[in-house]
């Protein structure tokens, strides 16, 4: 809660260092300059806790900056607080905004602070090496001491950073080129000699492998000692991390004819780690002088280590395989699923399948294809449920040139296997030859007949799904979709209505009414929803709305292919929206569901299902009024009492077209009065949370965008603009300024300041601003670009003119440039 004005400039004059800190988080700019004064005059070690406690609670950037302010003032104490700052921020690159004060702050105190970030990481603290990189990029000092210092560290951990630093100084040309190759010597030979830690040294070789022709050249006597570092650990048989050392003597063509023994070995030990055996094999395999030799005997561990094989052979030519070993391939299908797998990559993926059929069109390596089709013909038939599914998987990758398994795979769909195995068949049949007539029949017996198994019905539904997407104007398709469209009963149906194509709204309007009434009938708002508020006394499952909002989204997402939608679904959805339910507030400990508390459960859950539902009905009714704007009258009428689902519309997007989607823009001809009544709901949710995300950039949007002069709204972006918590309400509110009439000498002045924000999307946001604010904002622009601080040099100024209008377009090209004349800092 913020105290009044006066209560903290009272504050700030009587209550000392604490009362101080409570006025960086006023809600007034002069305020929280007067707070940094009096913390950098007097402020001691525990005033310093209390500003690194506020700096981790905060998501304020304002407080943030004057944080730093405050620390930047107090010298040598605030250098130490700025260290701690660093410290409780990691990781360092996840918040640009926040690494971006951090690096002034440091850059304040120069080499200072440099050396205050290498003490801390030889202490042993191992979150600033990051920090300590870009640091001494932006400040562009002779780190090549620095570096040396870390490599000779005690602490593992320095010698850990020392390599990141090492590597990254050498991208980017901060360290000359002999500095670089004998850091990378030091580093790596060093710690193998002395053994001090298998950790500094894989840092060494996972980051420093790759040595460019030009560095072979001007350093070979060290490039020859980092390669008999590489071969020193290979010989060494530490296993930890073998994988890394193949792969770095591999990039270097560092491998002899004598290490075929010790490639061997490690290829059949079956205690080796997976990688580091594979990329053995692999080598083993390439290097061998007998290739076909060498492939039986790897093929031979196949049963014992098939993952393994299955991921060295990729280097094999597929031509080298004989029948025998393809059908060995094959038959390994089933057990072929593991390491390097996720379930997102779908069933259809394994290290095996992968060996027959390209990952995707965009994956160049050549395949056994088409020579794997007997082996695949017999696996099919075979007794194995398991075995012949899985080939079935990898037929559908092969899709028209598997044509002859079509009269398998239909005896297969007509044989007692489970629903799991015969839904892989159907969908192999699909993808192979959709046009055949036995296919087309075997799919319409399917989906006529009695579907009562949960997995089959899945398996069918995804099928029925894949044949709207990829032939949605197929007229047998659309007579096969239309029956399961019209019965809401059907165990189809909501396969079919979850993101049809636009082919069927013909459908789906002859079906508006009935989703109407679909929408309008469920309802979140019962007897789980009083009980997880705490009204209710009998304990419910938290999940047992699940089926009611799943039938009402099935219905909204049908609708949301129609391109004009009737009054009685308008009415519908209006209906759907208004709820009290809205109006609660976000469960303390959303998204961290504790099992404990059921009632929070159901609590978090059901808030979550509304604000969802209601973003997709508010979404529909926003695309209905860009299509009639007289509807916006009633509309409002409707949702008048209810602010926050109003809000939800005004905020709302939705497909325009095809693949396209938008926000709703309201018309500037309305009537005066509607827009005040929208203005009121949206100045009335600024606190409100739309679902997942915590940001209320959603409202300052739809705020930027009503067209109306009010002061309210002005001041309200300025609010958000100076004070707004996160990256995308204070950016929205920033363009929403440059939208603003008429403009005000506070509102220019805002936006001119947005050109030196240190978050980019602020930043970016500003330049917009001006841009949308016509010939003041311009003005503003010109200004800026004739400044040319930054590192572009401008001989001929550009055209601020076609600036702006390319800053209207959204270039990103343009942002970038005028970030660089105004001497933002990119690397």
């Amino acid at each position: 809660m913020m105290l009044p004005l006066l209560a903290v400039v009272v504050s700030l004059v009587v209550g000392g260092s604490s009362a101080s800190i409570e006025g960086l988080q006023a809600m007034d700019r002069g305020v929280q300059a007067r707070a940094v004064d009096a913390i950098a005059t007097d402020c001691n070690e525990a005033c310093i806790d209390e500003l690194v406690a506020l700096w981790e609670r905060t998501d304020r950037f304002d407080v943030r900056e004057h944080i730093m302010r405050a620390f930047m003032a107090m010298g040598d104490e605030g250098l130490h607080g700025i260290v701690r700052l660093a410290r409780v921020s990691h990781p360092f690159k996840r918040d640009i905004g926040v690494s971006t004060l951090l690096l002034s702050g440091l850059s304040a105190y120069g080499e200072d602070a440099v050396e205050a970030l290498v003490e801390e990481i030889e202490e042993g603290d191992i979150h600033l090496g990051h920090v300590l990189l870009q640091l001494i990029i932006r400040l562009d000092i002779d780190a090549s001491g620095l570096v040396k210092r870390l490599i000779d560290s005690k602490k593992v951990t320095a010698r850990v950073q020392a390599a990141r630093v090492l590597y990254n100084l050498g991208v980017v040309g901060q360290l000359n080129i002999d500095e670089w190759s004998m850091g990378v010597v030091r580093l790596v030979t060093q710690s193998l000699a002395s053994n001090r830690n298998q950790e500094v040294q894989v840092r060494g070789i996972v980051y420093l492998p790759f040595w460019s022709e030009e560095n072979r050249a001007m350093m070979p006597e060290a490039f020859a000692k980092y390669l008999g570092s590489l071969r020193l650990w290979l010989y060494s048989r530490d296993m930890q991390f073998m994988n890394k050392v193949i792969v770095a003597l591999n990039a270097h063509d560092g491998f002899q004819i004598e290490d075929l023994p010790l490639l061997r070995s490690i290829s059949l030990d079956s205690t080796a780690p997976h990688w580091a055996r594979v990329e053995a094999m692999k080598t083993y395999l390439q290097l061998a002088p007998d290739h076909q030799s060498a492939l039986e005997e790897i093929m031979d561990l196949i049963d014992e280590s098939l993952l393994v094989v299955c991921h060295a052979l990729v280097v094999v030519d597929p031509d080298a395989f004989t029948d025998e070993m393809i059908s060995a391939i094959v038959r390994a299908l089933p057990a072929a699923e593991g390491r390097g797998y996720s379930a997102m990559a779908g069933p259809e993926h394994s290290a095996a399948a992968d060996m027959i059929v390209a990952t995707s069109s965009f994956d160049g390596r050549v395949r056994i294809g088409t020579r794997a089709m007997p082996a695949l013909l017999e696996a099919l038939a075979d007794e194995d449920d398991e075995l012949s599914k899985q080939s079935a998987w990898v037929l559908r990758r092969l899709g028209g040139e598997a044509a002859e398994a079509i009269p398998e795979l239909i005896e297969q769909l007509g044989s007692d296997r489970g629903a799991i195995a015969r839904s892989a068949y159907l969908r192999a049949m699909i993808a192979i030859a959709s046009e055949d007539p036995r296919v087309r029949e075997a799919v319409r017996s399917f989906i006529s007949g009695e579907l009562e198994d949960p997995q089959e019905v899945s398996g069918i539904g995804y099928a029925l799904q894949e044949l709207m997407t990829q032939f949605p104007e197929e007229a047998w398709v659309q007579q096969l979709v239309r029956p399961v469209m019209e019965s809401a009963e059907h165990p189809l149906h909501g396969f079919v209505m979850r993101y049809p194509p636009a082919e069927y709204s013909e459908i789906i309007l002859e079906n508006e009414e009935r989703l109407a009434k679909q929408i309008a009938d469920t309802s979140l708002r019962d007897a789980n929803w009083r009980y997880a508020i705490g009204e209710g006394d009998v304990e419910v499952d938290p999940m047992a709305l699940h089926e009611e909002y799943e039938r009402r989204m099935r219905a909204i997402s049908a609708l949301s292919r129609v391109e004009r939608l009737s009054p009685e679904v308008v009415d519908a959805l209006l209906s759907a929206i208004r709820s009290d339910v809205l109006e609660v507030e976000k469960p303390p400990g959303y998204g961290e569901y504790d099992t404990r508390d059921r009632r929070a459960v159901a609590k978090a859950a059901l808030w979550g299902r509304e604000r969802l539902a209601t973003a997709w009905s508010a979404g529909l009714i926003a695309k209905a009024l860009s299509r009639d704007p007289t509807r916006y009258k009633s509309v409002i009428d409707a949702l008048r009492e209810y602010p926050v689902a109003l809000s939800f519309v005004l905020a709302a997007s939705f497909s325009d077209e095809p693949g396209q989607r938008r926000e709703l823009e309201v018309p500037s001809t309305l009537d005066s009065g509607l827009i005040e009544v929208m203005l009121d709901a949206l100045l009335a949710c600024r606190g409100v949370e739309r679902g997942h995300s915590g940001e209320t950039g959603w409202i300052v949007g739809a705020l930027a965008r009503l067209p109306t002069d009010d002061p309210r709204r002005t001041e309200t972006l300025l609010e958000f603009v100076r004070f707004g918590s996160g990256w995308d309400a204070p950016a929205s509110a920033m363009v929403g300024l440059g939208l603003t009439r008429p403009l005000t000498d506070e509102v220019l002045e805002e936006i001119r300041l947005g050109f030196d924000d240190l978050r980019w999307r602020v930043r970016h946001a500003s330049y917009r601003a001006a841009a949308e604010a016509g010939e003041p904002g311009i003005a503003l622009l010109k200004e800026f670009v004739a400044r040319g601080e930054g590192t572009v040099n401008v001989e001929v100024p550009p055209d601020v003119e076609a600036i702006a209008e390319a800053l209207r377009k959204g270039d990103h090209h343009v942002t970038r440039m005028l970030d660089e004349i105004g001497g933002v800092v990119w690397r």
